[in-house]
C-alpha cells in the first residue's frame, strides 16, 4: 500500500511505511494510476535493491485523502460497533467478528 507520485516525469510507487524509497511502476501497467493516487502493487521485476524493483497496481484507490477518509470512517464504523458491543454486554461469537471482512 502506498501512494503513485509521479518524479522526474515518472510515475512512482511510494510505501507508506516507508516514505524514503520509491519504486518504479511499469509504464504499461500504471493501471489508471495519477500522480497522488492511493494504490496497492506487485512486484513483477526484483532489484538487487528496493529502488531497483518494476511494480505495477494492483489495485487503485483513488486520491489518497479520499482513500484516507473512507479507510478512517469504515475503521471508525467497525471501532464504534465492537465497543457498542462490548458497553451492552454482549460478547462476540467467535474473534472473526472483531476482523473487518469488508472491502474498500
Amino acid at each position: 500500500m502506498g501512494t503513485a507520485r509521479r518524479v522526474d516525469g515518472r510515475l512512482k510507487f511510494v510505501p507508506d511505511d516507508c516514505p524514503a524509497i520509491s519504486m518504479q511502476l511499469m509504464r504499461d501497467c500504471e493501471g489508471g494510476a495519477k500522480d497522488g493516487d492511493k494504490v496497492a502493487v506487485e512486484i513483477l521485476m526484483r532489484g538487487n535493491r528496493q529502488e531497483d524493483h518494476r511494480v505495477g497496481v494492483a489495485m487503485r484507490f483513488g486520491s489518497s485523502d479520499e482513500a484516507k477518509r473512507c479507510a478512517k470512517a469504515l475503521l471508525y464504523a467497525r471501532t464504534s460497533a465492537a465497543v457498542s458491543r462490548i458497553r451492552c454486554g454482549k460478547k462476540p461469537k467467535s474473534l472473526r467478528t472483531w476482523r473487518f471482512r469488508g472491502r474498500l
